[in-house]
């Protein structure tokens, strides 16, 4: 039975896997890595509570083990317990040199918005492992959090060499190229991304629509948004917030296209977002709900977000001064690896200008 939940594993069948060591675990309850194994799968499967309890167990059987605290770390982060987050990353650097802890640390200080600590620690873990691609990903966002673009460049260049055939990391660098503002190189690597990689040509989509929306193509933007829509299932709240706003702008006739939309945007808050500019939702309403984010990083996230949207939305309807003040405020978050905060910096230089 062990061995089938690790074949299922391996497969990629995490919820059969998960499945096989609950099963397991109720025959065999003193093995601690079934329990291990399981919060794993659960951290996978974002079941987030049932894995932090499994750790725990595990953690009960074996105190010292490094990988334990480690991944109970990780399962408390995604649950917004960045202190207990960065407790574990230090009961597990104790224990052991581990780059995956100070990996974690960092993220965690990142969330507080502390990205001064948190670079200090991907640096020391690149110093253990430099192949460890996934902290080199993550160094190059703090890079970028910090206004450091050539070296979030460096970074990404360098993680493209190691890996050529992992688009994880070309996607990321023309994110890059992007949030610099230099939307037709940063088409070109999309487009390329999207050649390449066919289960990365919806994501792709996405960011190609708002390069052309950034670019002030309109028209264009509605055209390459409105292929990334599927005929069912979810979208990303982004997609049709995004589409609204070229929509409108491009004074195209009848309803906005989000209106048909809104009810596959499953996420809370982009749904919140999108309710605000098809005026379903106050604005102070939705800043409330900007602040209420769990950690510094989220809340100025969903800041950045908020002004940005709202801004688009006063400038739409001809308030250029209140537009202005909320575009301002966006950028004022230094949320920087938000699309927002380069949509905000664009309509601002634009807005500037009329």
């Amino acid at each position: 039975m062990f061995d089938a939940a690790l074949e299922a594993e391996g497969k990629g069948n995490f919820a059969e896997a998960e499945t096989e060591f609950t099963e397991y675990i109720r025959r065999q309850p003193e093995v601690a890595d079934a329990y291990y194994k399981r919060g794993v799968l659960r951290h996978q499967l974002e079941r987030f509570a049932e894995a932090g309890s499994d750790f725990d167990v595990y953690l009960s059987f074996e105190p010292q083990m490094t990988k334990g605290f480690e991944m109970r770390g990780q399962v408390r982060l995604a649950r917004g317990d960045v202190a207990g987050a960065i407790a574990d990353a230090g009961i597990s650097l104790r224990l052991e040199d581990w780059p995956r802890a100070l990996s974690l640390r960092g993220r965690a200080l990142m969330a507080n918005g502390d990205n001064e600590a948190a670079l200090k620690d991907f640096q020391q873990a690149l110093e253990w492992d430099e192949f460890d691609t996934e902290t080199r990903a993550l160094r190059s966002d703090c890079y970028l959090y910090l206004g450091r673009i050539e070296e979030a460049r460096a970074d990404l260049e360098l993680a493209m060499k190691q890996n050529p055939d992992e688009s994880f990391f070309a996607e990321k660098f023309a994110d890059l190229l992007f949030r610099s503002q230099q939307f037709e190189q940063a088409l070109e690597a999309y487009e390329d991304v999207a050649r390449k990689d066919d289960d990365a040509r919806s994501r792709v989509l996405d960011m190609m629509g708002f390069c052309h929306y950034a670019a002030g193509r309109h028209e264009k933007a509605i055209e390459t948004l409105q292929q990334g829509i599927g005929p069912n299932g979810a979208i990303l709240p982004w997609l049709g917030a995004v589409l609204h706003l070229s929509w409108k702008a491009a004074k195209r006739a009848g309803a906005s296209p989000l209106e048909g939309l809104l009810p596959r945007i499953e996420d809370p808050w982009g749904n919140s977002i999108c309710r605000m500019l098809l005026r379903e939702l106050g604005d102070e309403e939705l800043l409330d709900e900007a602040n209420a984010g769990k950690t510094v990083k989220e809340r100025n996230s969903r800041l950045c977000e908020a002004y940005f949207y709202l801004g688009a939305a006063r400038l739409l309807q001809g308030d250029r001064i209140g537009g202005r003040a909320m575009l301002t405020e966006a950028v004022g978050t230094g949320s920087r690896v938000t699309i927002e905060y380069t949509m905000a910096k664009v309509e601002l230089a634009r807005s500037g200008t009329k």
